[in-house]
């Protein structure tokens, strides 16, 4: 009765792989007798890709490439640029979200995006025309300031109580580094830099990545400065264009006088208002500009006859993927957000009513979300979380409110104010000891 070779008659063969059961011909688990003809026995294994469980089942799994084990089709490796996201074997692999890529499982950021896996951010030139899309530039400010004057810097680190007072401000912290180069007309490196710019010198920016016209046209409204950018063939290139509000302020030295610009590399600068790429979406009569004088970044009406410096070079890519804040549970109640872009951490609270020497203490003081080392933020910190393609608020910040907050840069010269930003875009001061502001404190590292 299970003899294979005479199952339920002499001389009945059951065939390889099979089983006699009861007298009846079988195969065994993982075979079938695909062609209907015991002669051969079960001569089909359900364990290849194309009897997979059963006769005539194609194993195969989209995006992937497939195996069979078991009887059952899995995938054995996904496609470059695929990974099963939703773990789900039988709709295949899933294309990865444009800033992952990387065999077998999105498990690295694309080349040119910003962040470190799992936080990967990859921006389209389209976002990088209104927001930030470069690590945070140096302000330049050395020198220390109280609410009248210079002041010696304090001892630093500050207590963790946030004393003494005035602790904790722009120059007790490091800038990013940045060098800035001259290249003449025929392309030669300058070193040292001509004391005048020519026609046809530009600088380069290691920082942000930007070449820069070194000279300067004036007497433009927008759309002339506009027009003209465009169609500027300088230095030989023909991809000239007006900066973006973070471009104009990624050059603003806070820590000299006027002309607030570092004249070793852009001589003669004039004292007044730059044209910046952008309109002012909540009004666009004005647009944007940048103010070497005060160190403004306002509105302005475009019939105004303002100045113009060219810039090219910046982040290219036509799709957008992945996501620049990230919001984080750390301690119950106590979010925090990552930036990818700058890779800043913020504190997602705020508080409001703080006059300067209290924002600055407060933020040394504070134990949030796990972290102690929280510090006041300086100017173009906070200005790198605004977004000129927004209003109200101008930020992709989550939660961001319609108000002011402190930095902790003073104005250079009128030490008794400090610089602030308010969520239209404006890039402003107003008095240390005389104005209460909302603070949000940022450390430097996730």
């Amino acid at each position: 009765m299970t003899d294979t070779t005479n199952c339920g008659a002499c001389g009945n063969n059951c065939g390889s792989n099979s089983v006699c059961n009861l007298g009846a011909c079988a195969c065994s688990q993982t075979y079938a007798n695909c062609n209907g003809m015991w002669v051969d026995g079960c001569e089909a294994s359900l364990e290849t890709l194309y009897n997979c469980g059963a006769c005539g089942v194609t194993c195969t799994r989209a995006n992937a490439t497939a195996s069979c084990s078991g009887t059952i089709c899995h995938i054995e490796s996904c496609n470059i640029g695929f990974a099963n996201l939703d773990n789900d074997d039988a709709n295949g692999c899933e294309a990865c979200d444009p800033a992952y890529t990387n065999y077998p499982s999105c498990n690295q950021c694309v080349a040119g995006a910003f962040g470190q896996y799992p936080y990967c951010f990859l921006p389209a030139s389209s976002y990088c025309l209104t927001s930030q899309c470069f690590a945070v530039p140096p302000t330049d400010q050395t020198s220390c300031f109280d609410n009248s004057g210079s002041m010696a810097c304090t001892n630093f680190p500050c207590n963790s109580d946030g004393t003494p007072d005035f602790c904790g401000q722009d120059a007790q912290y490091p800038d990013n580094p940045r060098t800035f180069a001259c290249y003449d007309v025929s392309g030669n490196l300058q070193d040292p830099c001509d004391a005048n710019a020519d026609e046809g010198e530009v600088v380069t920016d290691s920082l942000t990545g930007l070449m820069w016209q070194r000279t300067w046209v004036g007497g433009k409204t927008w759309q002339q400065a506009k027009d003209y950018c465009d169609n500027l063939v300088y230095a030989g290139h023909e991809d000239w264009r007006l900066p973006n509000p973070f471009e104009l302020q990624s050059i603003i030295n806070h820590g000299v006088p006027i002309p607030m610009i570092d004249t070793t590399f852009f001589p003669n600068t004039p004292t007044n208002r730059f044209w910046s790429s952008l309109e002012c979406i909540q009004n666009n009569s004005n647009a944007w500009t940048a103010d070497f004088v005060t160190g403004f970044i306002g509105r302005t009406s475009k019939s105004f006859y303002g100045y113009a410096r060219c810039v090219r070079l910046r982040f290219s890519n036509t799709v957008e993927g992945g996501q620049r804040f990230h919001v984080m549970d750390m301690v119950a109640d106590e979010q925090v957000v990552y930036d990818v872009v700058t890779g800043l951490l913020w504190q997602r609270s705020s508080v409001d009513n703080k006059y300067w020497k209290q924002a600055l203490s407060y933020c040394e003081s504070l134990d949030y979300g796990g972290y102690n080392d929280w510090r006041l933020p300086n100017i173009k910190e906070l200005m790198s979380l605004l977004n000129y393609g927004r209003y109200n608020p101008s930020s992709d910040f989550p939660g961001y409110m319609y108000i002011y907050f402190w930095s902790s840069s003073s104005t250079y010269e009128s030490s008794a104010n400090a610089w602030r930003i308010y969520q239209d875009g404006d890039v402003s001061y107003a008095g240390k000891s005389s104005t209460p502001q909302q603070v949000r404190c940022v450390r430097s590292r996730l």
